[in-house]
C-alpha cells in the first residue's frame, strides 16, 4: 500500500497512471473512502488530500538479448 498526501485531486489520479504505466509495477486503484480532504484518524495537512493506494508488483520481463541458445 502506498499512502501520502497530495495537493489536488488530480494529482492523485496522474500518480495512479504512472504507476498503471510503469514497468515494475501496476494494477494499482484507491483502497477506502477514496481522496479525503481529511482522513479519519490521520491530521492531513491543511489543503492537501489523504489518499491511499494498492498496487501490484510485476515480474521482470524477459529480455531476449540476455537469453542463451
Amino acid at each position: 500500500n502506498i499512502q501520502g498526501y497530495a495537493d489536488a485531486q488530480a494529482r492523485v489520479a496522474e500518480y495512479l497512471r504512472r504507476i498503471n504505466g510503469a514497468e515494475y509495477l501496476g494494477d494499482a486503484y484507491i483502497i477506502g473512502s477514496g481522496i479525503l480532504a481529511r482522513e479519519p484518524g490521520q491530521q492531513a495537512p491543511s489543503g492537501r488530500y489523504a489518499f491511499s493506494i494498492r498496487a501490484a508488483i510485476k515480474p521482470p520481463k524477459a529480455d531476449d538479448d540476455n537469453q542463451e541458445s
